[in-house]
């Protein structure tokens, strides 16, 4: 699933992704970070806890 978005993204030009999940969403966090998804910062949204993640494509 991941690769197939970051295939589209670099079709199209782009070289950086940005995803986000809650923070209680496990298995979310893990599946971005074994796929190379760096956490960049963290936030709330009513009253959700928020994760941004960014991988730079090759």
């Amino acid at each position: 699933m991941l690769s197939a978005l970051e295939e589209a993204a670099k079709a199209k030009g782009y070289t950086t992704l940005i995803l986000d999940t809650t923070s209680s969403q496990t298995p979310a966090q893990t599946l971005f970070e074994r796929n190379g998804y760096k956490e960049t910062k963290r936030t709330h949204w009513k009253g959700r806890g928020l994760i941004y993640y960014a991988k730079e494509l090759p």
